[in-house]
């Protein structure tokens, strides 16, 4: 908003240069965007924010705001208000000529009116068309601009009216009403456009119908002429939010619509009022008649704010005397009663609307004592160690693993439709249905994340051939008479044109596998599902019957691993060769974070043995190994596959695994003799359970 430099030193006696002004409003209030000259002025720029527009939409607001911080810092500036004295004509009363209605009380708090009659519309004098001109408002007759002047001097916007063209009763008098619009009524702006209203929108009418959209624009049928007498005035004070979305809906943007829509104190009216007509009854050479209709002209009230000094320093990082703080509350106009030492009740001043909390005093004896006088200090604060999330570590850990081998986490909506849900084997009455779901594919909160995840990726794994996601993110079932709520991890692996899919799995497995040990967790089996669900095709859900394994964590069961069935992946023309893992990652948090005994690495030498064995095809891989683990005892450190083969050279529904066995002891060096010895041991109980030792 643009303010003239010569029209703010009509307020103060004693006012810095330009330049040094921008800088301390910048500094203290508001930033000055703009300083340009114009002939002996200069207009400044300032962006007053919209919680201010209540007090510094004009002149002599931000003039105000200039008094107060000149006289925090030290240099006194006396803050003079503008002549509103004025002589009535006696013999004319308004009361006869005029009556007010307002039928919205809550759209419009406060109207008030005057008249001046025997006016002369003519050009404005030089200093009053300057003004407006240097700030961008171009004169139209002086009536009208001494509205315009007036709103920019006082930030109160002023609306004038011409008596004579106004509707009168049968008493001869015009009666204005402040009222909703009708559906679809219809005014002429003064723009001249046709505006439709509907029965939100406030007008000011008459008898004869809107003469003006409140707070907006005013209409053509009450607008001044070169032929107008007499002259009703009006100010006004106009719910923000009802100015707001007229303005909005009719897209007019005016200076009094700005100004209302930010909400204007209910004080100012008077004052702004009889400035109007002072400049009138000067400048047109009018009478004015005597006396105010004033409408809701009930004081408005101030609420008294607790505010505590201490409170204050400790928010500020000051150390403020009772003194320093009501001087800078009192420059800015608040009244002030002592509590106590330290607890004043403070009264913001009526053209203060911003101030409703203590944290707005504290902020604005903050912004004029000068956040630059207040010293980089480090907070007293009680340091203490968070309390640790074990949940969000093992889950940074788990993404951090799965993206080094190569998956991409995907995040999906945690919605799933009735069609997809059926596809995947999840039933209607399972479901928990959202009230008021966004869309027919997002109407019941995911049980399992598997089929959004899946049917997500999908739709663009046409833009590759080998597609590795993953997802964490919450799943929901309605159990023991609530909604229970838990986390799920999703790994998928689909290949095109592969059908390799026993390799796809054993890839996918070994991942899993391997993240599990990254965890911590040792005492991890993977279970054939078929030995898991013996025949039981519902819980086996979108998994294979083949090539599918329970994950079993300290004995307990927490996911599964397998290839999607054939039928969901042909109904939906997706690649055959798809590995899906749902694995209940509450529970796998859960098992990660139970406490482990930590033993010291053995000081001892190690010695490294490797063991082929020759098994039948359904044969568990754990199966082989925890029976090693069981001949080996305490002496065995570590077992791990190195080879799995299946294939030509081996008799048939045979397969041949590969260990490396770790012999290590913690409490001393083991002889050759007594590692050949339970090497041997370990053959011997691995041949009497049918497998051949190669």
């Amino acid at each position: 908003m643009k303010y003239s430099y010569l029209w703010l030193k009509d307020f103060l006696l004693n006012i810095p240069q330009p330049k040094k002004l921008a800088d301390i409003l910048t500094m203290r209030s508001w930033e000055v965007e703009d300083l340009k000259r114009s002939g002996d002025d200069w207009i400044l720029d300032i962006s007053i924010l919209p919680n201010r527009m209540s007090d510094a939409s004009g002149h002599m607001g931000v003039a105000r705001e200039i008094s107060a911080i000149l006289n925090v810092g030290g240099s006194k500036s006396k803050f003079i208000l503008s002549d509103t004295a004025f002589k009535e004509n006696k013999s004319k009363i308004l009361s006869k000529y005029l009556t007010i209605r307002v039928l919205d009380r809550k759209s419009c708090p406060r109207y008030m009116a005057r008249a001046v009659f025997n006016i002369k519309v003519a050009p404005s004098p030089k200093w009053l068309s300057d003004r407006l001109i240097k700030l961008g408002v171009a004169p139209i007759n002086n009536i009208v601009d001494v509205t315009n002047y007036v709103l920019l001097e006082t930030g109160q916007p002023l609306h004038a009216f011409d008596y004579d063209k106004l509707t009168k009763n049968s008493k001869g008098k015009v009666e204005i009403l402040v009222r909703k619009a009708s559906d679809k009524e219809k005014i002429t702006t003064l723009d001249d456009q046709n505006r439709i209203l509907s029965s939100s929108d406030l007008v000011i009418a008459d008898k004869g119908g809107p003469l003006a959209i409140a707070g907006i624009k005013g209409g053509v049928r009450g607008g001044i002429s070169k032929e107008t007498k007499n002259i009703i005035i009006e100010a006004a004070n106009f719910d923000p939010i009802t100015v707001y979305k007229t303005s909005k809906k009719l897209n007019i943007e005016t200076d009094a619509a700005k100004r209302f829509a930010a909400g204007l104190p209910k004080t100012q009216i008077p004052g702004a009022l009889n400035r109007a007509v002072y400049l009138i009854n000067k400048i047109a050479q009018g009478a004015p008649v005597s006396g105010a209709i004033d409408t809701g002209a009930n004081k408005q009230s101030n609420i008294a704010i607790p505010f505590s000094l201490g409170r204050t320093n400790s928010m500020l990082g000051t150390r403020l005397s009772a003194k320093q703080a009501r001087s800078i509350l009192s420059a800015i106009g608040c009244t002030i009663k002592l509590i106590s030492k330290d607890l004043f009740r403070v009264t913001p001043p009526s053209h203060r609307l911003d101030l409703v909390r203590d944290q707005d005093l504290i902020e604005e004896i903050g912004r004029l004592y000068g956040y630059e006088n207040i010293k980089a200090e480090a907070p007293k604060i009680l340091a203490y160690a968070p309390e640790t999330n074990s949940a969000r570590i093992t889950r940074n850990k788990t993404k951090d693993f799965l993206v080094k081998a190569g998956f991409i986490e995907l995040r999906t909506y945690s919605f799933v439709g009735e069609a997809l849900a059926a596809a995947f084997g999840l039933r209607k009455e399972e479901l928990i249905e959202l009230d008021n779901p966004m869309s027919e594919d997002k109407k019941f909160l995911q049980p399992m994340i598997t089929p959004r995840l899946l049917a997500e990726a999908m739709n663009n794994f046409k833009y590759s051939d080998e597609l590795n996601i993953f997802e964490i993110s919450n799943v929901f079932e309605y159990s023991d008479n609530k909604i229970n709520e838990r986390e799920h991890l999703t790994a998928i692996r689909a290949i095109k044109n592969n059908d390799d899919t026993l390799n796809n799995f054993r890839i996918v497995k070994g991942v899993l596998s391997d993240m599990l040990a990254a965890l911590g967790l040792s005492d991890v089996i993977w279970r054939p599902a078929d030995t898991v669900f013996k025949g039981n095709k519902n819980k086996y859900m979108f998994w294979s019957t083949s090539s599918s394994a329970v994950l079993e964590v300290d004995g307990k069961s927490i996911g599964v691993v397998g290839m999607l069935r054939p039928d969901i992946s042909s109904g939906f023309s997706w690649p055959h060769n798809i590995v899906v893992a749902e694995i209940n990652f509450s529970k796998l948090v859960q098992e990660s974070n139970e406490e482990h005994e930590y033993r010291l690495p053995s000081r001892y030498p190690e010695a490294v043995r490797d063991i082929a064995v020759l098994v039948d095809g359904n044969t568990l891989v754990d199966e082989v190994g925890s029976e090693i683990a069981r001949i080996g005892k305490s002496l065995i450190r570590d077992i791990e596959l190195f080879d799995y083969y299946e294939g030509e050279n081996l008799p048939e529904g045979k397969k041949s695994l590969a260990f490396r066995v770790i012999y290590q002891s913690q409490t001393r060096t083991l002889s050759g003799k007594e590692i050949d010895d339970m090497h041997k041991n370990i053959i011997t109980a691995l041949s009497a359970r049918g497998w051949e030792v190669r």
